[in-house]
């Protein structure tokens, strides 16, 4: 099905560069605007709404070239015979007409048609004519055709009306779709990600604007081409997948598109590297609370029984784990890490006790049990602690911070789940 939609989508951009192409063509061999424009109207008619969103900068573009005639036009017109500098072309204004000004050079008659100059020659000298007092909208656009990106996204966004912002930024989201449409056609999803999310975006505006045609492009079209690109690489090149994935949170903020990159990141890992979970996609059990990217429990502290968050289910499997290293910020009596080993679990421990200032290594045969502890360390108080379990075969540690509290060989079993136990207080897992 995604193959389909794929074909679905991108086929229509193959005709439509073809036919942008020979606009392009004629706009330069001097064929006028306003004819332009009704060329563009009747072949877009029924077409897509994914088409009519990448014709909307062609479509703007041209009107911003008849705007800018009319003003050369007028500026040439008050400057009959007086020398001007067109391009590379300097001669006497003889006449000027709407589409071009007849000059004398060295006593000979020579045409220079607007369409053969720069979409913002010109403009400086109008301005110095008081012809273009205020900032316009075709501003904004030729601006953009002439390169000049940031100059571009700097006047629309100094306009008040929302209308004017919002006219500027539907054709400048159609240039950018046609730019990464014909990265996609050269089989490059990867440069067309590098360019979206180098200048576009990460602005809400652009996101937001021409009815969300960007958002709408990156989600439907482009990461779904990227997952394709990184579950194809596979173990052949695990940095250029993780740089891809990478790439995607440069291009949505959606927790949906987290999630789905933080589960393929696992794809991507190679051995003795480390990988962080979400905490707020990881599975505990529990009476643990996500908030303000801590997940917090507590323990009321008012019988023996201690408040316990496990986790069980992880996005690898358990035998491939061989370290977990965790930060908390405990207020409680003390706060345990406990490594289960088997099923029915036997967990290994390490304890701290902020108050006391001392950490402890232990073993729990079984839940419910005694535990067995070892001799007590001494750590500095302070608000947080990091806990560490880490395998050097055929041993096992646990440690809080750099302090050593439980040397363990390997055991027979895999590890086989987690659990985070409190006493008398409360706990963040940051």
């Amino acid at each position: 099905m995604i193959s389909i939609l794929l074909f679905a989508l991108l086929q229509p951009q193959d005709d439509l560069a073809s036919f942008l192409a020979a606009i392009e063509k004629d706009r330069a061999q001097g064929t006028a605007a306003v004819e332009l424009l009704k060329r563009i109207d009747a072949w877009a008619k029924n077409r897509p709404k994914e088409i009519q969103e990448r014709l909307a900068w062609n479509r703007e573009l041209l009107q911003a070239a008849i705007w800018a005639d009319k003003l050369r036009q007028a500026w040439l017109t008050k400057r009959v015979g007086q020398s001007v500098t067109l391009g590379r072309t300097t001669g006497v204004v003889k006449e000027a007409n709407a589409d071009r000004v007849l000059l004398e050079i060295e006593g000979k008659p020579a045409e220079v048609l607007f369409c053969t100059l720069g979409f913002e020659e010109g403009l400086a000298e109008i301005r110095k004519e008081k012809l273009l007092e205020a900032p316009a909208v075709e501003e904004a656009i030729l601006r953009m055709a002439d390169g000049k990106t940031d100059a571009a996204f700097a006047l629309a966004r100094g306009f008040e009306s929302v209308l004017d912002r919002s006219r500027i930024f539907r054709p400048l989201v159609g240039w950018a779709l046609q730019a990464a449409d014909r990265n996609l056609a050269e089989g490059k999803p990867v440069r067309a990600a590098e360019f979206l999310a180098a200048g576009w975006t990460k602005h809400e505006d652009l996101m937001e604007a021409a009815d969300g045609a960007l958002h709408r492009f990156v989600h439907e079209v482009l990461l779904v081409r990227l997952y394709k690109d990184v579950e194809l690489l596979g173990d052949k090149d695990r940095k250029e997948s993780r740089r891809i994935l990478d790439l995607v949170l440069g291009l949505s903020k959606s927790g949906e598109v987290k999630a789905k990159v933080h589960a393929m990141r696992f794809l991507t890992i190679d051995s003795n590297q480390w990988h962080p979970l979400l905490l707020d996609e990881v599975r505990f059990g529990g009476n643990g609370e996500f908030k303000d990217g801590a997940l917090g429990w507590s323990d009321p502290g008012a019988d023996s029984m201690l408040s316990i968050l496990r986790l069980r289910d992880l996005p690898i499997p358990w035998p491939k784990v061989s370290g977990v290293r965790v930060k908390v910020r405990p207020a409680a009596v003390y706060v345990d890490l406990r490594v289960g080993f088997g099923d029915p679990a036997k967990f290994y421990i390490v304890s701290v006790h902020p108050k006391d200032g001392k950490v402890i290594g232990g073993f729990l045969e079984k839940e419910g049990a005694k535990a067995e502890s070892d001799a007590a360390k001494k750590v500095a108080t302070k608000p947080e602690y990091l806990l560490r379990l880490e395998s050097g075969k055929p041993y096992w540690k646990l440690s809080v911070d750099n302090i050593e509290a439980k040397l363990f060989k390997d055991p027979a079993a895999d590890p086989s789940g987690i659990e985070f136990a409190l006493n008398d207080g409360k706990c963040d897992i940051l």
